[in-house]
C-alpha cells in the first residue's frame, strides 16, 4: 500500500470525528494533537493522544485517531490494534472499520482488508473512503475491470471526488482509451486549473491519442506551476520529442535530470533523444546510456541501446557484446534477442538465431521484429509453410511491417 494512499484515506478519516466536548473526550489534548499533526509531529500527537486515552479511554473516536497517527507512520499492526479499541467500544464505527481495513491493507491482507471496507460501505454507503481502498486493493491485484467498478460507485457518491477521477484517468491511459480518459481529467481543472496531477494525466491522454503538440499545452501549464517537479520536465521531454522539438525536448529532460541525478530513467531516455536527434550528437546518447546502466545495473535497456548505437557506428563485435549483457539480465529481452538474432543469421548460425527468436515469442507471441525475424530466416532456408505462418498475418497491413512482411513472402511464391 503507498502513502499517498495512506494519506487519501487518512485526509477522510478524521474529518468526521465527533467535538471534543460531545464526545467526553479531553480538549486539550485534542486540540493540541491535531496542531501537532498540522506540523508534521506525529510522534507529539500521538503522545497527546494517548494522554487523552488514559483519560477517557472508552472513546472511540479517540482510538480511531490514534490508529490514524499509526497509518501516518506507516506503523499498521499499531493502527489494526487502535481500530480493534474503537469498535470494540462502538461495534458500528464505520470511520473504525475503514480504518482497519486501511491496516490490514498495508500489511497486504487483502481478504480480510476488502471485508472491512465492505463493511464500512455497508454502515455508511455515502462514505467514499472505503470504496476508493477497494479499488486500489484491485489494482494490486492486477484487477483493473473491479478497480473501475469501485472507482466509478465512488463518483456516484461524489461526482467531484478528486482521486477516484484521476485513478480512472489513469486506468483508461493505460488500457489504451486515451479519448476516454479526458473525461475524467477535464472536471477536476475545471474546478482546478493547476491541478498539477490532472495536468499530467491531460498530456498523457494527447500523447496517446498521437497529439504531442496539444499534450505540450496542459504539461507546460504544469511546468510553469511548478518548475521544480521532475515528473512534469520528464512529461515536457517526452513531448517535445514526439513533435521533433529536439532543444525543448533536452531543456526538459536536463532539468528534470538536475531534480532526480539518481534516476536511470531519466538518462535511458535522454540519450534516447541524442541518439535519434542525429550522429552528432551520439557520443552524448553513448554517455548517457552508460550512466543509466551504472545507476542500475539490473536493467536491461541501456546495454540494448548501446548495443543499436555500435551497430550504427559499424562496431559490430562491440554491438554483439552488449546485445548479450543486455540478455544476460533479461533472458526475455524481446528486442535484443531479435537484433542479436538478425547478426548471428547473417554471421551464418540460422539455427542459433531462430532459437533466439523463439525464446522472444515465448514470453511475448507478438514482438513484430520477432516475427519478421523468423520469417525472414525460414523463408530463406526455403521453408516457406512456416514462414508463410509468421508472416501472412502481418502482410495485411500497409504499415513498415506489413511491406516488409510482404517482401519476404515474395520468396515463397505460391
Amino acid at each position: 500500500m503507498s502513502l499517498r494512499h495512506v494519506i487519501v484515506c487518512l485526509a477522510l478519516l478524521t474529518a468526521p470525528v465527533a467535538s471534543a466536548q460531545d464526545a467526553g473526550y479531553p480538549d486539550e489534548a485534542f486540540r493540541e494533537a491535531e496542531q501537532l499533526i498540522e506540523q508534521g509531529d506525529l510522534a507529539g500527537a500521538r503522545a497527546a493522544l494517548e494522554k487523552g486515552l488514559r483519560r477517557v479511554p472508552d472513546n472511540a473516536n479517540g482510538w480511531v485517531n490514534h490508529g490514524n497517527i499509526l497509518l501516518l507512520g506507516q506503523d499498521f499492526a499499531g493502527a489494526e490494534a487502535s481500530f480493534e479499541r474503537s469498535l470494540a467500544i462502538d461495534p458500528q464505527h464505520y470511520l473504525a472499520m475503514n480504518g482497519m481495513g486501511a491496516a490490514l491493507m498495508g500489511l497486504a491482507s487483502y481478504e480480510q482488508a476488502i471485508e472491512w471496507f465492505l463493511r464500512a460501505v455497508e454502515a455508511q454507503p455515502e462514505y467514499i473512503t472505503p470504496l476508493i481502498n477497494l479499488g486500489d486493493i484491485a489494482l494490486l491485484r492486477n484487477e483493473a475491470a473491479l478497480a473501475i467498478k469501485y472507482y466509478s460507485l465512488a463518483l456516484e457518491v461524489d461526482p467531484f471526488a478528486r482521486d477516484p477521477s484521476l485513478a480512472l484517468g489513469e486506468l483508461h491511459i493505460v488500457g489504451g482509451l486515451h479519448e476516454h480518459a479526458h473525461k475524467y481529467i477535464d472536471p477536476i481543472l475545471s474546478r482546478n486549473p493547476t491541478d498539477l496531477d490532472a495536468l499530467e494525466l491531460k498530456g498523457r491522454a494527447f500523447m496517446g491519442q498521437g497529439l504531442p503538440l496539444r499534450a505540450l499545452e496542459p504539461l507546460l501549464e504544469a511546468k510553469h506551476a511548478d518548475p521544480s517537479r521532475a515528473s512534469t520536465q520528464r512529461l515536457v521531454g517526452v513531448a517535445c520529442m514526439l513533435s521533433t522539438q529536439w532543444g525543448c525536448a533536452e531543456d526538459a529532460y536536463r532539468a528534470a535530470i538536475t531534480l532526480q541525478p539518481g534516476d536511470a530513467d531519466l538518462h535511458l531516455e535522454l540519450g534516447q533523444l541524442y541518439k535519434t536527434a542525429g550522429e552528432e550528437t551520439w557520443d552524448r546518447a553513448q554517455w548517457h546510456f552508460q550512466k543509466s546502466s551504472t545507476l542500475d545495473p539490473s536493467i536491461a535497456a541501456p546495454w540494448f541501446e548501446l548495443a543499436s548505437l555500435e551497430e550504427d557506428l559499424d562496431r559490430e563485435v562491440d554491438a554483439i557484446a552488449h546485445y548479450q549483457r543486455a540478455i544476460e539480465l533479461q533472458p526475455d529481452h524481446c528486442p535484443s534477442l531479435s537484433n542479436l538474432a538478425r547478426l548471428t543469421k547473417l554471421a551464418g548460425d540460422p539455427a542459433s538465431a531462430e532459437l533466439m527468436l523463439d525464446r522472444c515469442l515465448s514470453s511475448d507471441p507478438g514482438f513484430v521484429l520477432a516475427i519478421v525475424n523468423r520469417g525472414w530466416i525460414r523463408a530463406d532456408a526455403g521453408r516457406c509453410g512456416a514462414a508463410r505462418q509468421d508472416l501472412e498475418p502481418l502482410a495485411q497491413g500497409d504499415d513498415l511491417w506489413g511491406r516488409q512482411a510482404a517482401e519476404l513472402l515474395t520468396k515463397c511464391p505460391e
